[in-house]
């Protein structure tokens, strides 16, 4: 996966062991809903992929404003949430099409199977559009299924519920089991040198390792430090730590670019 970021690791990804590519098709989507006008939500125009100029130079040019654009959509992303009692609890992911609050949940099993529990609140009936040559023998709970397109009238009992099946690997590669515990780990301070004025000093905190014993991708990005002494680090893509005791206590992760943290008081 060390290629993942495009635009800085390569240009592309590298795939893993016996990983393949999911062809979306011209939908380019696995499985997402539609307008009232059973069309795909498009905010391609604000959100192009990586690399597409000609999108970049249509909004540019555009004489309708971006503004205007994106109400014309009249839908939006409204995030995800995710039960953090379950160690493996699959995110919710929400969206608003019109007057529709959509959730989906999906969830896959180690044999292909994917179940998907659709809810929130509707207003209106509502379609998705999905990719039969991925999600193969899609079975609904209520509604049509024609053409690529599951549709659901309007009153429908929600939640709604469906099952699909994708092709998954035989054998996948898993890593050897490791009994490393990486969310607590001492702390080791070394020795620095630094052009300091008089009364100063300077040593090396070393990142802690993650659960197999690797170096993590750490990057503190913001310190603070609470009453009580206690050191808070967040870092690029390692989660938030604290330093308690002369320990590494991992705090929270699975966060992306922690741009600064401040300790509640």
């Amino acid at each position: 996966m060390a290629g993942e970021w495009r635009n800085r690791g390569g240009y592309g990804l590298k795939p893993g062991y016996e990983s393949r590519e999911i062809q979306l098709g011209e939908s380019g989507v696995l499985f997402g809903p539609l307008n009232l006008a059973c069309e795909p939500v498009d905010f391609s125009f604000k959100e192009a992929v990586f690399g597409d100029v000609e999108i970049r130079l249509d909004l540019v040019n555009s004489e309708v404003d971006a503004l205007d654009r994106l109400a014309k959509e009249d839908a939006a992303f409204l995030g995800y949430e995710r039960d953090s009692r379950e160690p493996h609890a699959a995110p919710v992911f929400k969206y608003r099409v019109g007057r529709n609050v959509i959730s989906i949940k999906s969830e896959l099993s180690g044999d292909g199977v994917i179940n998907l529990r659709l809810g929130g609140d509707w207003m209106d009936g509502q379609a998705f559009r999905f990719d039969p040559a991925v999600l193969g023998d899609l079975k609904v709970s209520t509604g049509v299924v024609k053409d690529g397109v599951w549709t659901l009238p309007a009153g429908v009992t929600l939640p709604v519920r469906a099952t699909a099946r994708i092709v998954v690997m035989a054998e996948p590669w898993r890593p050897a089991a490791s009994e490393f515990e990486g969310s607590r780990r001492a702390l080791v301070v070394e020795a620095s040198e630094a052009m300091l004025p008089a009364g100063y000093r300077v040593e090396d905190y070393l990142a802690p390792l993650d659960n197999y014993g690797r170096s993590l991708l750490f990057e503190a990005l913001g310190v603070d430090v609470a009453d009580d002494g206690t050191i808070v680090v967040a870092t690029r893509t390692s989660g938030i730590w604290r330093i308690v005791n002369g320990e590494w206590r991992q705090f929270a992760e699975g966060l992306l670019d922690r741009l600064g943290v401040l300790v509640g008081r």
